[in-house]
């Protein structure tokens, strides 16, 4: 999927900065295991540094296919549960954002701006 097209988020808890890095790693992990791809979001170098720079706590997903909703969804689930003060803020492309927590994790705008991104 063109970059363009990817849905990004931003996984937050409070947790220490380790912690949610390792969050952030299982929950690319599990969501690879359920057939979604994505990858470590990157950022640009800042003054001084050298190439890209990883977002520990961002994760990039690549062509969302219809079923895969269903399987992010259940996944995020999951999370909330582990992982009480876990919420994440998914952004599209167009900049428009939604905060997904355990009290809309399952609602029709999260799962539609799921859907919108994987017809694109």
């Amino acid at each position: 999927m063109h970059p363009d097209h990817a849905l990004t988020l931003s996984v937050e808890a409070d947790l220490p900065d380790t912690g949610l890095a390792r969050l952030t790693r299982d929950l690319l992990r599990d969501l690879a295991r359920a057939g979604v791809d994505g990858h470590t979001a990157t950022g640009i170098a800042g003054p001084g540094e050298r190439g890209a720079v990883a977002d520990l706590t961002g994760i990039v997903l690549d062509r969302l296919a219809g079923g895969t909703v269903t399987a992010i969804v259940e996944c995020l689930k999951a999370y909330f549960i582990r992982e009480p003060s876990f919420s994440l803020t998914i952004r599209r492309p167009d900049g428009a954002e939604v905060k997904v927590e355990a009290r809309n994790v399952a609602s029709a705008e999260v799962a539609e701006l799921f859907r919108a991104a994987g017809a694109r």
